[in-house]
């Protein structure tokens, strides 16, 4: 039998029973893992891509269907490095998530323009990649090509409110799962791991995952321990650091306030907005583990009922089913149970390919949901389910180990038939928001007003932050209204004092007898409410 076609020996009981074998070296075992072209595996490449490509692909085509100001900040920032304006390092006028993806995006604005289009397209390749990636990874481990695809489901298809935070435009949303896949593939070569660790950890610092779960795996192997390891690890660390110098020098002359900026300023970075970003308080932390298990994590992968509306999206659709939850929690609860019954087996093929990337993925996931659940002073929220999108290598994770140690078919029966009943509950939802869409697209009141501001010739204004960079984006900037409450432009504020006879305020609250200028707007003189 060849690999197309079986499952390594390494993964049949009859291995599973046998004693233990020598720990091959480091060499041997990254050599068995590294990805090559089959083309037995591209139909399935193909499908993994089409399947990530229809639950992404509507924040594309409807590119204010999940859309907010936030995000209108990053279109910019892209905007202005397209436009040889502004050269940024971080956000604007915040000094965390070190904005790689502005850069990402300049090129598809010199062709489509500064649109949401051209805004998430890279987010829609970016999910696309860490699908492929994910299969390609279990593939290059030694599963067959429809198995790689089985166990990559959750990721490939998560909730639909998970996919919508995927697709957010936020420089943080899909960018740690590309740089979790990219520590994976780059974990042989010290350099190129410490500089991908480095950059992705000041993207969001969620990638420090990966590296523990890196380093966890070397050693849990055995390979962890030995002086070949220790300068491994050594070169990486000063890569990493070195990496980390060079940004923070960079980020002193960087425009951190949009164009006309670029002035010699301290940048904090993000370990200061971590450290008081964390908040532990014990009872807290204990409900909001509870409540892991009893929806969130339902939540996060799909079978939660829960309306899209929840997670900020102009859509009336709901994901999950009554009922579903308990279902795929007894499956993993089964997989989780399998792998500990049979820790012996475990240890034995603790070196095995798919053991590692499984365990890999699974630790990955884990601290994801954990430190979230811990960290945050209040309860679990779908609207800040972006700390948590790490989890969805979780389940995948789980599936690999168990499917190496647990022998027989039930556990594996068990897990391709959660993996694929979830795959369709959560695909449900995905279609149904491409039918709704088609049929009547959404539209906010924030989308309709900059239009209708240009309309009535009103090119300057004050407005709240939500509605300020939102519409300052959808114009392409011939609107320009100042925040009354984050500013994170400067030239804003010199635009509108130059213009300071023609700038409105634009409310959510009448000032006058005079209609709204879009339905919860209303145009208002600069004194007024």
């Amino acid at each position: 039998m060849t690999p197309s076609d079986s499952t390594p020996p390494v993964h049949a009981p009859s291995a599973i029973r046998q004693g233990p074998e020598p720990l091959p070296s480091i060499s041997s075992v990254e050599s068995a893992s590294i990805p090559r072209f089959e083309s037995t595996s591209m139909p399935w490449l193909v499908l993994a891509a089409l399947l990530v490509t229809c639950r992404a692909l509507p924040y594309v085509v409807w590119g204010t269907l999940a859309f907010d100001a936030d995000q209108a900040v990053v279109g910019l920032m892209a905007k202005h490095v397209a436009e040889f304006r502004a050269l940024p390092v971080y956000q604007y006028g915040l000094p965390y998530v070190l904005m790689v993806t502005a850069y990402v995006t300049a090129p598809f604005m010199w062709v489509f323009g500064a649109t949401p289009f051209a805004l998430k397209l890279p987010l829609l390749l970016m999910n696309v990649g860490v699908g492929v990636a994910t299969v390609m990874a279990i593939r290059a481990a030694g599963l067959r090509p429809a198995v790689a695809l089985l166990l990559a489901l959750p990721v490939l298809v998560p909730s639909a409110v998970s996919g919508t935070g995927l697709m957010d435009a936020l420089g943080m949303s899909i960018e740690p799962a590309v740089f979790v896949l990219a520590l994976w593939y780059a974990r042989r070569s010290p350099l190129v791991f410490g500089i991908v660790a480095a950059v992705g950890f000041h993207v969001r610092e969620f990638v420090a995952y990966a590296v523990l779960a890196a380093v966890v795996v070397d050693v849990l192997s055995g390979n962890g321990l030995t002086r070949t390891a220790a300068r491994h690890w050594t070169r990486a660390t000063m890569a990493a650091l070195g990496t980390t110098a060079l940004i923070a020098g960079v980020a002193r002359f960087s425009s951190v306030r949009g164009p006309g900026t670029s002035t010699a300023l301290l940048v904090d970075g993000n370990l200061s907005t971590l450290g008081a970003a964390f908040c532990f308080v014990p009872a807290q932390a204990w409900r909001n583990v509870i409540d892991l298990g009893a929806s969130y994590l339902g939540l996060l992968w799909g079978p939660v009922r829960a309306p899209l509306s929840d997670a900020a999206v102009q859509s009336t659709i709901w994901q999950g089913s009554d009922g579903a939850w308990p279902v795929f929690a007894l499956a993993m609860l089964l997989a989780v149970g399998s792998i500990a019954w049979h820790w012996r087996a475990l240890w034995t093929h603790r070196s095995s390919p798919v053991v590692r990337l499984g365990t890999f993925l699974a630790l990955v996931g884990a601290q994801s949901v954990i430190v979230y659940a811990i960290s945050r002073c209040g309860e679990l929220s779908v609207l800040t389910i972006r700390y948590a999108l790490l989890g969805i290598f979780l389940p995948t994770g789980v599936a690999l180990v168990a499917w190496v140690v647990s022998p027989g078919r039930i556990v594996r029966t068990t897990l391709g038939g959660a993996f694929v009943g979830l795959t369709i509950l959560n695909l449900v939802p995905h279609a149904r928001l491409w039918a709704e869409q088609l049929r009547s697209p959404s539209m906010s009141n924030r989308a309709q007003l900059g239009a209708a501001m240009e309309a009535r010739g009103l090119h300057y204004a004050r407005s709240d932050y939500w509605t300020a960079y939102y519409v300052a984006f959808l114009t392409h900037e011939r609107v320009i209204i100042g925040s009354d409450t984050l500013s994170r432009v400067d030239l804003y504020e010199h635009v509108l004092a130059r213009h300071e006879a023609e700038v409105v305020r634009i409310a959510t609250r009448p000032c006058d007898a005079a209609p709204p200028i879009v339905p919860g707007y209303y145009v208002c003189r600069q004194d007024g409410p």
